[in-house]
């Protein structure tokens, strides 16, 4: 396909979720040169993205365009015609917490949520989503705050505790 714009579905067959079509459209450029994937659609009422990959897509010419662009146009199908805004109506998970990358950080802690000393706040997998690590409460307290955005780096903050104060003592 070269130097072309070819616009199709991929087939997501039946698995542990429902089967559903993915609409993608990948624009190859006359000249060899980088990939660049994107993505829109994770949430069902996200429409601004999904829109403008429809109108970008019409303003790249692939005559002029060194290497590829991929669009995958509506992410998570099933919440966009579920019209449901973060969870999916098949499986209630949040796409942007599911996707598989480098030191992905999953919760298992809420804010607000109470905690002792050693408890384990979030698992931090793999690109392949293997556990590679876990981030435990220093201390007992209570959640201030916890990662919203999964991928992580290294030394980055994944969790706040605030500690509570002790009862202040009578002093006669």
């Amino acid at each position: 396909m070269p130097h072309a714009i070819e616009s199709r579905t991929i087939d997501m067959l039946a698995g542990v979720d429902t089967g559903t079509q993915i609409p993608i459209t990948t624009i190859e450029g006359a000249r060899p040169g980088p990939s660049l994937g994107l993505i829109a659609g994770n949430h069902g009422y996200e429409y601004p993205p999904i829109l403008a990959l429809q109108k970008l897509r019409g303003q790249i010419d692939p005559a002029k365009l060194a290497g590829t662009v991929r669009m995958l146009h509506v992410a998570n199908m099933p919440s966009f015609l579920g019209r449901t805004v973060y969870f999916s109506p098949v499986d209630g998970k949040n796409l942007n917490r599911v996707y598989p990358g480098r030191n992905i950080l999953y919760p298992r802690v809420d804010r607000d949520q109470i905690v002792k000393q050693g408890t384990g706040l979030a698992d931090i997998t793999d690109f392949f989503g293997r556990q590679i690590g876990e981030v435990r409460a220093p201390f007992d307290g209570v959640v201030l705050y916890i990662v919203a955005t999964p991928p992580i780096t290294k030394d980055q903050p994944v969790a706040c505790l605030g500690a509570p104060r002790q009862a202040p003592r009578n002093i006669d």
